[in-house]
C-alpha cells in the first residue's frame, strides 16, 4: 500500500506511471485499461500531480490491446504517454526487420503507424464535451462548447497519412 498526498511546493509536478496492462499482470488484473488510467489519475489527484504514462506498448500481433491503450490515453483528459519498443527489430519495435544488413531500420510496421499515429485537438476553443479517435478507422469527433462571443480557434492535427479525406464541421463551427 502506499500513502498519495502532496509532498512538494512545486507547482507543474508530473506522476509518471508505466501502462502494461494485460502484458505484464497477472490474468485479466486490472480488468480493464479504463481502470489503468483512473487509478493514475487517481493517485497523481492526491499528489496535485498531472500524469505522463513514460512506458506503455505492447506486441505488434496484439494492436487491440495497444490500440486501447491509446484510446483510454485520449479518453482520460487527453494524457500523453511515450510507447516502449524493445529491440528495434523484434516485435515490440517501430519497425520491420532491415531489409539490408546495413540499414539501421527496416520498413516501417504499418499497424504501429496505425496506433500511434493520431488525429488530436492540439487547442481548443472553450470546453471539449467529447473527444474520441479511432485508430482502426481514422474517424475523429470532437465537441465543444466554445460559448458566445469566444474568438479562438481550435486547431486539430491530422496526419499525413489521415489527410484525405475531406473534413467536417457542424453548429456554429467554421472549417
Amino acid at each position: 500500500l502506499q500513502v498519495s498526498k502532496p509532498f512538494t511546493q512545486y507547482r507543474n509536478i508530473v506522476f509518471a506511471p508505466h501502462s502494461y496492462t494485460h502484458f505484464f499482470t497477472f490474468g485479466d488484473w486490472p480488468p480493464t485499461y479504463r481502470l489503468s488510467l483512473d487509478s493514475a489519475w487517481f493517485e497523481a489527484n492526491l499528489m496535485g500531480a498531472a500524469v505522463l504514462v513514460t512506458e506503455y506498448g505492447g506486441s505488434a500481433s496484439s494492436p487491440d490491446k495497444v490500440g486501447n491503450i491509446t484510446n483510454q490515453l485520449d479518453s482520460h483528459r487527453g494524457t500523453s504517454g511515450t510507447m516502449w519498443t524493445w529491440k528495434e527489430n523484434g516485435n515490440w519495435g517501430l519497425f520491420d526487420s532491415p531489409l539490408e544488413p546495413s540499414a539501421p531500420n527496416g520498413p516501417l510496421k504499418n499497424v504501429r503507424l496505425q496506433i500511434h499515429s493520431r488525429i488530436y485537438a492540439r487547442a481548443v476553443a472553450g470546453g471539449i464535451l467529447e473527444d474520441s479517435f479511432d485508430q482502426f478507422s481514422g474517424a475523429f469527433r470532437l465537441r465543444a462548447d466554445a460559448g458566445v462571443g469566444w474568438k479562438q480557434p481550435t486547431e486539430v492535427y491530422v496526419p499525413a497519412h489521415l489527410g484525405a479525406g475531406e473534413p467536417t464541421v457542424s453548429g456554429m463551427a467554421k472549417l
